[in-house]
């Protein structure tokens, strides 16, 4: 699974460079009122002995200020080792977003905390084992303009998800991770 993830973010960082590389688009004033809704996938470091997550989420943020956004994140990460164990953990975070406007028309940069829930599932010897608890995330990262409201994103952040798996013995899992996003801006 991981191979696939791994082609797919390399491919989609080849195409966002050379959109960003070639002059195509070019950024409007984010406006008041703006929707922001996006989709992602990436990789992250591997908290245990599961191997290297795929992670793919989405989000859903409105900016009531241009500089200023909030909403909600979901991701989901899957896990698979070499030994074929599997376990998931997805997180569902309220978002507040800060936009670094002035860098140029075809960049934006932006960093983002988020609160909320986090729930993990893993195979184990008997069945599966379940848990939940509270996720948080940091980070920020670098919107490419390809259109007036079409953007790239190259994100990185660390999250926490406390949902303890108490039969296979995890606590929960930090995550520092690089995901590509790929965004739509609908403005008033």
């Amino acid at each position: 699974m991981a191979k696939w993830y791994s082609a797919g973010v390399t491919k989609s960082i080849v195409i966002s460079l050379l959109f960003a590389l070639s002059g195509i688009g070019r950024a409007a004033e984010i406006e008041d009122g703006s929707v922001l809704a996006g989709v992602a996938g990436g990789l992250g470091g591997a908290p245990s002995g599961l191997g290297a997550p795929g992670i793919v989420g989405g989000q859903f943020l409105y900016h009531p200020i241009g500089e200023w956004g909030f909403g909600v994140h979901v991701d989901r990460f899957d896990y698979k080792s070499k030994g074929q164990a599997k376990a998931d953990m997805t997180s569902i975070l309220g978002v507040l977003r800060g936009n670094i406007r002035g860098m140029s028309d075809r960049y934006l940069p932006y960093v983002f905390a988020g609160l909320g829930m986090a729930q993990s599932r893993a195979d184990v010897i008997g069945g599966a084992d379940h848990g939940s608890g509270v996720g948080w995330s940091l980070g920020g990262g670098l919107d490419v303009f390809l259109g007036r409201k079409v953007s790239t994103a190259l994100e990185a952040r660390l999250n926490r998800m406390n949902a303890p798996l108490s039969r296979a013995g995890v606590s929960g899992a930090t995550v520092a991770n690089v995901v590509l996003r790929l965004n739509l801006w609908l403005g008033p």
